[in-house]
């Protein structure tokens, strides 16, 4: 029971104390039939004959009708048997390394210690990686910098409800910075490898052995008694826990101290074997991200292409790692993601089992039309031949002519005002393919042996061509997320490289000012208890996701704007609450009002990656001094440095140093590694 109610329990009203009576009874009782998603019960005679059984109406699947906790009681034995699709990308991945390098890579027989995976981890940078990818796990892994795999597998265990308290303190200990305490000198070889923290299983029978001299049965006893997650059991061993320390010559405080820690601890303990195999695999999968990242990614995409939310994550984080996610192809795509490596560069093919609506049965009919018959010629030839087949929709014709998979067999000049054409006379031209395969059965021929003279043919005009908006939303419909990002590159053409700043540098700034663009990927409107509305936005600004809030007193000014995939123009200050960074929304404009926007400010961020050397950021300020005194950019943009990392620190440039925006400064920027963002306000 939580500490406010059990104060409420002792001395809360009478009716306070009442409904937590009432409720305390309800709790744990069964509400409704349910199956564990991967429990099995192993017995040595038939089911039927010792225990009750059900049968789902919908899955079929037999199941108990008693609990698992029961079960155990009749001598039976419940195992939790896992599937994870995490195996089936490794497996994927070891294949095309295979078929690529021609190396058959034993995942058994790699290194442990490996420095660039555990930079990978480092990093933050483990989209994919299992259990690894969360983003308060990130967040500790980039402060943590594990060096072996016994990191790995403590955070794994700790990073859970409970443990996770301790996390700051394990990192503490790691670095340096909190002296190691391990309760007694002789539970040092226990805790020395988790810097006196307790956090297996495993660790509480040692020390229940060592203080109070428990046997390994007893031990594992306790042990049980933690899984079950049923503290008021520990407190039945409390005496002979502190007698047999005593007994041992340990003090009574210490083996009272201990028993406190253990409390708690029942609710959350994590046995080290499970941990570790979590970390093993997930090591595993940093390997091969780190040393074959192309394959890596293509089985990743493959394993998630019918979830568009993971599709968008990990395509956004294959390309900021330099990989080009190319389009669906009509001749090239396959049903899985693709890897190539061609002419000294290496890209990913976007497979058709990633486009929302298009079946995999024809997606594969595809496939073997073009393996009998060859390459697609054009958009025509595609049809003529694929709308023979039995599994042929005009609605498949449709989504992948909006996802881009006929894009290469037109001249780029008149792509846009042929797919035009296509959507809005795909039937005039089905049915034009419909005529010609009938007068054929007929036996007709026609003159010169073409098609073409004697049935009337739809137009090859379209009045009206595709935008860079209209394909963004055809993106949208078909994958679910904006792949090709023409129109933010159309954009920068237009208005300038107004920013380039990723959201994890953005965040280790304290309060600041910031002006971005994007679109709305999602809006939901929510009523809060004041009957007001406010809306939940997820901002897509071509670097990173953002969630905002925007609450009921800015509501109104701004719901015009704040429609799904609008773009828009956002302005934003960044605050701090309990370590987090919040956004206060300050403004919400049509993106066509770009142009209108009057700035004041440009803001640099610079990495402080010389701990040991205090005048590192001034010798690299001193770098860029002579660019912000050129005649050429000098303007009236105040100046702002960031500087992140060991040190936070911001710093405004002399008024002698204002400037304007310049293109040559922008790529001049961009070109220096001590550089990691900037943008405009």
């Amino acid at each position: 029971m939580i500490p406010e109610l059990k104060i409420l329990k002792e001395n809360g009203t009478k009716q306070e104390r009442e409904w937590i009576e009432y409720a305390s009874r309800l709790d744990g009782t069964v509400r409704n039939i349910s199956t564990h998603a991967s429990g099995i019960i192993i017995s040595g005679v038939p089911l039927l004959e010792i225990i009750p059984l059900y049968k789902d109406p919908n899955s079929g699947i037999i199941a108990t009708q008693f609990e698992g906790g029961y079960l155990e009681e009749c001598g039976l034995l419940k195992m939790d048997i896992l599937g994870l699709s995490n195996l089936t990308i490794i497996q994927d991945t070891l294949r095309r390394i295979k078929d690529n390098h021609h190396i058959t890579v034993d995942l058994n027989k790699i290194p442990l210690d490996d420095e660039k995976v555990f930079k990978l981890f480092s990093s933050g940078q483990t989209a994919g990686i299992f259990q690894f990818e969360s983003q308060g796990m990130t967040e500790y892994l980039k402060q943590l910098k594990p060096t072996c795999i016994e990191d790995l597998i403590a955070m794994n265990a700790l990073y859970r409800p409970g443990p996770m308290d301790n996390i700051p303190a394990y990192i503490a200990r790691k670095h340096g910075k909190e002296k190691v305490d391990c309760y007694h000198k002789d539970f040092e070889p226990i805790l020395k490898n988790t810097y006196g923290i307790i956090v297996y299983q495993e660790q509480v029978m040692q020390i229940a052995q060592l203080l109070s001299g428990f046997s390994l049965g007893k031990a594992d006893v306790v042990r049980r008694i933690m899984a079950k997650k049923k503290p008021e059991e520990l407190d039945k061993i409390r005496p002979e826990w502190i007698n047999g320390a005593i007994e041992r010559g340990y003090p009574r405080e210490l083996a009272i101290k201990l028993f406190e820690l253990l409390i708690p601890f029942s609710n959350y303990a994590f046995n080290k074997s499970h941990s570790a195999a979590y970390a093993i695999l997930a090591y595993q999968i940093a390997y091969l991200k780190t040393y074959y990242k192309l394959e890596f990614m293509a089985a990743l995409l493959t394993a998630n292409m019918s979830d568009s939310d993971a599709l968008r994550k990990y395509c956004a984080e294959a390309v900021a790692d330099g990989i080009d996610i190319l389009p669906p192809d009509i001749n090239l795509s396959m049903w899985e993601f693709l890897e190539k490596y061609e002419n000294g560069k290496s890209y990913i093919i976007f497979g058709f089992g990633g486009i929302k609506g298009l079946g995999e049965t024809f997606s594969r009919e595809i496939i073997n039309e073009r393996n009998t018959g060859g390459k697609f010629s054009s958009f025509e030839d595609f049809l003529k031949r694929m709308r023979k087949n039995e599994e042929f929709k005009k609605t498949y014709a449709e989504v992948l002519i909006k996802a881009g998979a006929f894009d290469n067999l037109v001249d780029n000049s008149s792509l846009m005002a042929e797919k035009s054409r296509w959507l809005s006379d795909l039937e005039d031209i089905i049915e034009h393919h419909q005529n010609v395969e009938k007068y054929e059965k007929k036996g007709a021929q026609f003159l010169f042996h073409t098609d073409e003279v004697f049935l009337p043919k739809p137009s090859n005009v379209c009045s009206q061509k595709l935008s860079t908006r209209d394909e963004f939303l055809n993106e949208i419909s078909v994958f679910g997320f904006y792949l090709s990002r023409k129109f933010f590159k159309e954009c920068e053409t237009k208005f300038g490289k107004l920013f380039s700043i990723s959201k994890d540098v953005l965040e280790k700034i304290g309060e600041v000012n910031l002006f971005t663009w994007g679109f709305i990927a999602e809006a939901v409107i929510k009523i809060n208890s004041g009957k007001n509305n406010y809306a939940l936005i997820t901002f897509d600004n071509g670097k990173d996701i953002y969630k905002f809030t925007i609450f009921s007193d800015k509501y109104e000014k701004f719901k015009s704007n704040i429609v799904a995939h609008n773009f828009i123009i956002l302005r934003a200050r960044t605050k701090k609450n309990n370590n987090q960074t919040v956004y206060d929304v300050l403004d919400i404009k049509p993106i066509e009002y770009l142009r209108e926007e009057r700035f004041t400010e440009f803001h640099i961020c610079i990495k402080d990656n010389n701990d040991n050397e205090p005048m590192y950021i001034y010798r690299e300020l001193e770098n860029l001094k002579e660019w912000l005194t050129k005649p050429e950019i000098k303007g009236n943009w105040r100046i702002y440095f960031h500087i992140t990392g060991k040190r936070n620190i911001t710093i405004r440039a002399s008024d002698r140093f204002g400037i304007k925006y310049s293109e040559p400064f922008i790529n001049k920027l961009t070109s220096l590694d001590f550089v990691t963002g900037y943008w405009i306000y």
